[in-house]
């Protein structure tokens, strides 16, 4: 609305620079063309709710509605006593005023208030969402495994996913970085936990196994051993039965010289088939025998490769830890928690044997290794630290300037609203005075009266202490 309906005085209102009196407001069809008017005027207004400066003039328009009606009322509750028989029609236009300025102000505030609803589910919706956000690192078991960590890790990346942010984006961007390196740091942990259990499980499978075969040789042992008594228990038996023969041929033979070579010839022939069974078991067991020792020996050589590929394993885990702590992706905080896992290895303490000069070069420089990388870490982390303070006291110190200038500027634009308000008021008194200067020396040519007379009588008029007259200004 380019005017508001005012009251500058005791007097009829003016509205558009145009005097309105209650006579010619009310009961004469003024109220709807002036209603028309003003609802015709404020919704051809052209309103933005998508800045602040927007939203600000929405405010004040329906803020203007505002006065309009209450100045309108108030015109109303005014009318003379003269005017009172009116009084019912005048309170429904009163009711039509209220009513349908009400709902134009409503009309007005629609959008807007639909918007501001919107922009705090919107806030929320962005809140809720870095919640969970956060949640992610926090809510993982003591101890989680690599597949839960990776699943964290993905919805973590669906945050990002089609997510307008606004200004929100930073934080969200921080948030992002900081539970994405917590995760990353949860997974390195969990990948190393899996993979120590898993080698932990291979070398007992491979105990289990040694001792497996360790009980297969001792068992093979007693068979060959088993086997060996009864060959000779056999051969043994066969040299008794072999007697035996012998000694009944030779009875035989002296009994009966005609059955004699036929009885020798059995002999022999029974004699030579037990020998050679007997040699038979002899090479069988020697065979056994052999093939006994060279399985032992077998595993004695095997048992030897496994003790020296052992003293490397460990060699090759406690250079592995060392890289881990070395690499350049860690923190400070990553470093030491490494560097206290290395020192906890129980293969620092293992008996090295030949190996131990190795060992101990190894060890010696890890340490050294993970020391001196801790200390470059600790002095970036110290120097860009420092670099934020002094950024962030500049920052400070900047802002601070600013709010120094703002407030003079302020101090400045009241001091000039001061200086202009009284300015302002000068000119209006000087006007009036003026006015009411010629209007008291009309009375005096006029009506002949004194100028101490016309100056009370032109006052009392610019009161509004005479009824039905008034002076324009």
């Amino acid at each position: 609305m380019s005017e508001t309906i005012e009251r500058p005085d005791a007097g009829a209102l003016v509205v558009a620079g145009q005097p309105v009196t209650a006579v010619t407001l009310f009961g004469n069809g003024g109220v709807e063309s002036l209603l028309t008017r003003m609802e015709t005027e404020v919704r051809g207004i052209k309103r933005d709710i998508s800045t602040e400066k927007g939203r600000k003039a929405v405010r004040q328009l329906a803020h203007k509605v505002a006065r309009s009606k209450t100045a309108l009322d108030e015109m109303g509750k005014g009318l003379n006593e003269t005017k009172r028989a009116e009084i019912n029609k005048v309170d429904a236009e009163r009711r039509v005023i209220r009513e349908r300025c009400d709902a134009l102000k409503e009309e007005v505030l629609s959008e807007l208030t639909a918007w501001e609803a919107k922009e705090i589910v919107r806030i929320k919706g962005h809140e809720d969402a870095l919640t969970a956000m956060s949640a992610l690192a926090t809510l993982l078991p003591a101890e989680p495994t690599p597949e839960q960590v990776r699943e964290s890790l993905e919805r973590l990346d669906l945050h990002e996913d089609g997510r307008d942010w606004a200004e929100f984006a930073q934080r969200a961007n921080e948030l992002h970085a900081e539970v994405g390196f917590k995760l990353t740091n949860l997974l390195a942990q969990a990948v190393a936990r899996e993979e120590a259990t898993a080698e932990a499980e291979r070398l007992r499978l491979e105990a289990e196994e040694a001792a497996r075969q360790e009980a297969a040789r001792q068992q093979r042992e007693r068979e060959a051993r088993i086997a060996a008594e009864a060959a000779e228990e056999a051969r043994l038996a066969a040299e008794r039965r072999a007697a035996e023969a012998a000694a009944a041929e030779r009875q035989r033979v002296e009994q009966e010289r005609k059955d004699a070579e036929d009885a020798r010839r059995e002999a022999e022939e029974a004699a030579q088939a037990e020998i050679d069974a007997l040699e038979e078991l002899n090479r069988i067991a020697a065979e056994r025998a052999a093939e006994a020792e060279r399985k032992a020996a077998a595993l004695v050589e095997k048992a030897e490769a496994d003790r020296i590929k052992g003293h490397k394993f460990a060699l090759q885990s406690i250079r592995g830890v060392i890289s881990d702590a070395v690499s350049p992706m860690n923190g400070s905080d990553m470093i030491k928690h490494i560097s206290t896992i290395f020192e906890g290895m129980h293969e620092l303490s293992r008996n090295w044997e030949e190996f131990s000069d190795e060992a101990s070069q190894t060890i010696m420089s890890g340490r050294q290794d993970i020391a001196r990388r801790l200390h470059i870490v600790e002095g970036a982390d110290a120097e860009r630290a420092t670099k934020q303070k002094l950024a962030a006291d500049a920052q400070a110190e900047r802002d601070r300037e600013k709010a120094v200038e703002a407030e003079r500027a302020r101090a400045a634009a009241v001091l000039k609203a001061e200086q202009d308000a009284a300015a302002a008021r000068e000119r209006d008194r000087e006007h009036r005075g003026r006015i009411n200067f010629q209007a008291a020396s009309a009375l005096v040519i006029k009506a002949g009266i004194t100028e101490e007379q016309a100056k009370l009588i032109v006052t009392a008029i610019a009161k509004g202490e005479v009824a039905n007259v008034r002076i324009s200004y």
